[in-house]
């Protein structure tokens, strides 16, 4: 996957994912696929040219990122936290709601999936209605990357609501990686699935849910989207993860079936 902001913890489908396609070709080990596109859109976050290639590089090992977003009714609790730049260009912190923050994260790597045509799927636990889809697929190369932009703005203008049904969206995710598998083996590659929730869920087991990814090839990420301890602590127990802080703290993280890791 990518590396985020450090405020952060293509074809559009609505409704239901493409499932079916991944990469099967990889570059030589020194070959660079980084386009000057590419550089100049990773200059504009601060990006230098050898982390760029490594960001570029990454889409031909991780074919799919799949993000489950948790929008529901708890995340407009307002102990989340953003940066922001005055006029002199200056960074500070600001107080905002933990769908705020996740909003920045989500229009960040929407953004770069995108621009370097990584595929990406932002999957949401609850229909965030307004004509937003609740499954959007970028950086598939089959869609201007001007509408991609109008989609990702659509679904981050979206409000919270609704309950926490983490575990069917998981189980969801598992059957979709387990249909790819094959030929992700085949090509030595593997799937990204970051988790992003500030609670347990409300239907069911989440250490269950995810108990088949073990089995699969994929690299899972969770980030907490809460500062509250008694909340992220049993969460992180629950899934049973090893903890990677982020610059907020509150970001877990675990390679499942692999010792390698991932660009998140």
């Amino acid at each position: 996957s990518f590396l985020a902001p450090t405020n952060t913890m293509s074809q559009i489908v609505i409704g239901r994912p493409c499932i079916e396609s991944v990469v099967t070709v990889k570059p030589a080990v020194n070959e660079s696929i980084a386009t000057p596109e590419h550089y100049a859109y990773l200059g504009t976050h601060g990006i230098p040219p050898g982390l760029a290639e490594q960001f570029v590089k990454s889409k031909e090992f991780f074919p799919l990122r799949i993000w489950i977003i948790d929008n529901s009714g708890s995340m407009a609790t307002g102990d989340g936290h953003r940066v922001v730049r005055d006029a002199a260009g200056r960074c500070a912190t600001v107080s905002c709601s933990r769908w705020e923050e996740l909003c920045d994260t989500i229009s960040f790597h929407g953004a770069l999936a995108s621009h370097l045509g990584a595929k990406t799927e932002f999957h949401l636990l609850n229909h965030p209605g307004h004509g937003a889809p609740q499954v959007l697929t970028l950086g598939s190369g089959q869609e201007k990357v001007d509408n991609e932009a109008t989609a990702l703005k659509a679904l981050t203008s979206t409000c919270p609501t609704g309950r926490t049904p983490l575990c069917n969206s998981i189980q969801q995710v598992v059957k979709q990686i387990e249909r790819l598998a094959p030929a992700l083996r085949r090509s030595n590659q593997r799937c990204v699935l970051v988790i992003a929730s500030d609670g347990a869920a409300t239907d069911g087991d989440v250490a269950q849910a995810m108990k088949p990814l073990e089995a699969l090839p994929v690299w899972v990420v969770v980030r907490l989207c809460t500062d509250e301890t008694p909340v992220s602590k049993p969460a992180a127990r629950e899934i049973s993860t090893k903890c990677a802080s982020d610059a907020r703290g509150s970001c877990t993280s675990r390679n499942v079936n692999s010792s390698e890791g991932a660009l998140c």
